[in-house]
């Protein structure tokens, strides 16, 4: 009889630790889901507005620039800084000829806004950040390098 007693306390943890398991699991996917709602919500209203008014001012100059939304995949640990953990919308100039300039890639935790320049075919570690309502002067300087950076690999006629 004993041992019925210990094989259904041992199946009652058990289940008791799935439980727990199941409701960490979903706890933890909901926190990550409304992080990157975070991000991506910060994005469509302070950075992704003003890259459609750059898009638009710099075709009326025959410049394409190209913008690429990338999802993210939410922060992993401590570090919700990692390359692709953020919501991001990347930039660059397309030309058929000439291929494209070096990128510009913005993401948002939610609070802040980070702007990274694509240097020779590596990230660049500075990763410069502002709060949201900061984010004109920070798009308007990355387009601005987007621009130089293209224009700086141009041959001299």
């Amino acid at each position: 009889m004993s041992d019925e007693f210990r094989e259904m306390a041992a199946k009652a943890k058990a289940e008791h630790l799935n439980k727990v398991s199941d409701r960490q699991k979903t706890e933890a996917e909901a926190a990550r889901s409304e992080y990157l709602a975070a991000g991506e919500s910060v994005l469509n209203a302070h950075v992704v507005p003003l890259l459609e008014q750059a898009q638009a001012g710099l075709k009326a100059e025959s410049i394409e620039l190209l913008i690429e939304r990338e999802p993210g995949r939410g922060y992993s640990g401590k570090n919700p800084s990692l390359p692709g953990s953020n919501p991001s919308v990347t930039i660059k100039i397309h030309d058929s000829d000439r291929g494209a300039s070096r990128a510009c890639t913005f993401s948002s935790d939610g609070e802040l806004i980070f702007a990274e320049m694509e240097r020779d075919q590596r990230r660049d570690n500075k990763k410069l950040s502002a709060p949201s309502d900061k984010a004109g002067a920070l798009v308007k300087n990355h387009v601005k390098m987007v621009l130089d950076a293209y224009f700086g690999q141009l041959p001299d006629k």
